[in-house]
């Protein structure tokens, strides 16, 4: 936690959410399960309501592909590597929502889209407290990650479901 809010302040700044939706895939929801399609224009929906209400956004640096297999603790403290994937300017959050859910896509067997959406907001609000960000962006971000990730995993598309039906 301590890190990714240390990160946070790197390239720190806002953009209008309508730009961070314009630069999203089109076609999002095509060649997705029925549920997933529904909660995908569903979540569409709610975020083109808040970018026409004007809502700013949060970006800063991403390590890009942060996870416990990229990071370890030394008698220094933390040392973070494979840096290849890190991007000057991402959304909010990004690295925490890779964290906490690469192992459950990528390691855990019959992973829980409903628990695994409880431990990532869980992770990304105590980043947001640390790195001074309001805790209404997480949900909103999480919106934005995995919408751009429908189409790499059906988990994606479970977790989409779950924040859906259960915005904050």
């Amino acid at each position: 936690v301590a890190f990714l809010g240390k990160q946070s302040y790197l390239n720190a700044h806002k953009q209008p959410l309508a730009h961070l939706l314009a630069a999203l895939p089109p076609r999002l929801c095509e060649g997705l399960t029925n549920d997933t399609a529904i909660a995908g224009r569903a979540v569409w929906a709610r975020l083109q309501t808040l970018a026409e209400s004007g809502a700013m956004m949060s970006v800063h640096r991403s390590h890009g592909d942060f996870a416990p297999w990229n990071s370890s603790w030394t008698a220094q403290g933390l040392f973070v590597f494979d840096w290849e994937a890190s991007l000057a300017q991402d959304i909010a959050f990004e690295d925490a929502f890779y964290y906490s859910i690469a192992p459950a896509l990528l390691v855990q067997q019959g992973a829980q889209a409903r628990k695994t959406l409880v431990a990532t907001l869980r992770l990304a609000r105590q980043v947001a407290i640390v790195a001074d960000i309001a805790e209404t962006e997480v949900p909103v971000c999480l919106a934005l990650w995995l919408l751009r990730r429908l189409s790499q995993s059906a988990f994606y598309g479970d977790l989409l479901i779950a924040l859906e039906r259960h915005w904050p």
